[in-house]
């Protein structure tokens, strides 16, 4: 049998819009990625060190300590850590926006999946689990 190449188109299309009904959308933006790069380097680096690899009284925020302390976490309970105890030597300075945005930049550095919806506000954080992605997901 022979399917006509538009019935075919319609069938990938179907599966393509029924694929993405199932997906949760993927919290911050890249330009929120960016910017919480930026605030990293300027406000959190020189303690936490450049890769994020953490330095003498800095814990790790990548690879397997920081997956040891966070996984299965949301990422409101990582917000909620930086907001009430960092920077160190004054708890609380850096504005609820930018420690989004370095929530979003830490968890894009350690694997998340990230790039679509905007978080504005620290209770959309909730509902996202901070979570290993699956080996080519």
């Amino acid at each position: 049998m022979v399917v006509p190449k538009r019935w075919c188109l319609a069938l990938v299309l179907l599966a393509a819009t029924l694929g993405a009904c199932d997906k949760k959308p993927r919290p911050f933006t890249l330009v929120q990625i960016k910017w919480g790069h930026a605030v990293y380097v300027e406000r959190c680096e020189s303690c936490h060190k450049r890769g994020l690899v953490g330095g003498e009284h800095a814990s790790p925020l990548i690879g397997d300590k920081f997956w040891a302390n966070w996984e299965g976490q949301s990422a409101r309970k990582l917000y909620g850590r930086i907001i009430s105890t960092m920077p160190a030597n004054d708890p609380g300075l850096v504005p609820s926006k930018d420690v989004i945005d370095v929530v979003g930049y830490i968890l894009a550095q350690n694997g998340l999946a990230v790039g679509g919806q905007e978080i504005l506000n620290p209770d959309e954080l909730n509902p996202v689990s901070i979570t290993r992605r699956e080996p080519g997901a």
